[in-house]
């Protein structure tokens, strides 16, 4: 099994949320919490085929950042890369196929007990400053009302009010929604529709510092979908966070699991760029181009040598290789040449023998094609 490919094929056309849909996902948000005991940790159960590729990271900017690839396909934990060395525990999430190589899979719905990923470190957005968090989600089909993505708040139990938060779901019109509540406070930010609900989008959220408080910008498949500044004050931190569910009174409601499958998931404590974030919504930086095919070649024999030369390939080629033959079907190295020369001398002949050249260009991206025969007779 290769990569899953991203799918845009049925993505519904964007909208704006309603009014009555608004108001029910406040409503559904506002629920005081209550005490949640936690369970034995027992891993992921699925039974998906294990790949045999090597795990890999996906292209992503440069931090600083932490993040999960998701590529171990078995174990209870998930392998932490950047500036963190926490490993967050898997409560009954399986492995599945993934965007890339493989993705925790999330049916709680199904089996009847709360499938999620405990994060034992400060969600990121709760640092107060400037925060990205950039990641791959497959919905199991559209949301019946929200669903809980990420949730991070500040404290459990009765004598702690459910007033500091960070909440990012998905909803029942397929949007995706950032929600905070501190100070007395709530702030929401909807994409308004743009997630397929049965194939694969990217969604970057990112918050940075500007006049006036925080600029808040929400990102679909590298578009933006909306934004807002705010002057919300930092809610306050528990010191972890949760994927796929709830952590307060509603974290046994089957209707606020979260269904479908997560992938590729980064944290940052920077805003990220537009560009950054189109590029890891595209699936990385187009691959280099190979240099093109060299033209202009000519072999000109002089007493004790031929000198050949040729037209610079297109491509940005870091070296040049010529070869050589006397039947032009096996051939050796004759010499190479870095990419901004374009010239050879080869002294290495007989009198009176008929020699035949060709080159080619390369670079990292590998080599182009081998340039039209020439031929000159060595003296």
């Amino acid at each position: 099994m290769g990569a899953t490919s991203v799918s845009r094929s049925g993505r519904r056309a964007a909208h704006v949320v309603g009014a009555v849909a608004v108001a029910a996902l406040v409503a559904a948000l506002l629920v005081p919490a209550a005490v949640h005991a936690e369970p034995a940790a027992d891993g992921p159960s699925g039974t998906a085929a294990r790949l045999s590729a090597a795990p890999r990271e996906s292209w992503h900017p440069s931090g600083p950042y932490s993040g999960w690839y998701m590529d171990a396909g078995a174990g209870n934990t998930l392998v932490t890369v950047g500036s963190q060395s926490v490993v967050p525990t898997i409560y009954g999430a399986t492995w599945v196929t993934g965007w890339n190589r493989y993705g925790i899979g999330f049916d709680g719905r199904s089996t009847g007990q709360a499938q999620y990923v405990k994060v034992p470190w400060t969600f990121p957005f709760n640092e107060g400053g400037a925060a990205s968090i950039a990641f791959w989600i497959k919905p199991a089909g559209t949301a019946p009302s929200y669903e809980v993505v990420v949730w991070s708040r500040g404290g459990f139990g009765a004598s702690v009010p459910d007033a500091e938060r960070f909440v990012i779901g998905y909803g029942a019109n397929n949007d995706f929604y950032l929600e905070e509540k501190a100070a007395g406070r709530q702030f929401i930010l909807s994409s308004s529709g743009g997630i397929d609900p049965t194939g694969w989008s990217h969604v970057a959220i990112t918050r940075a510092q500007v006049s006036g408080g925080f600029d808040y910008r929400l990102y679909v498949d590298g578009s933006l979908r909306n934004s807002r500044v705010t002057d919300m004050p930092k809610p306050a931190s528990l010191g972890e966070w949760y994927l796929g569910r709830r952590g307060d009174a509603l974290a046994d409601d089957p209707m606020r699991w979260f269904q479908g499958t997560l992938d590729e998931m980064y944290t940052y404590y920077r805003a990220l760029t537009p560009a950054e974030i189109a590029t890891m919504a595209s699936g990385g930086p187009a691959p280099a181009a190979r240099p093109g095919k060299v033209t202009g070649v000519r072999a000109t024999p002089t007493r004790g040598r031929i000198t050949v030369t040729w037209r610079a390939a297109t491509g940005s080629p870091t070296r040049y290789t010529v070869q050589v033959s006397t039947n032009a079907r096996v051939w050796k190295l004759a010499g190479r040449t870095s990419g901004s020369t374009t010239r050879l001398s080869w002294t290495r002949g007989r009198a009176g023998v008929l020699y035949y050249f060709r080159v080619a260009a390369s670079s990292s991206a590998g080599s182009g094609p081998w340039s039209a025969t020439v031929r000159a007779r060595f003296r």
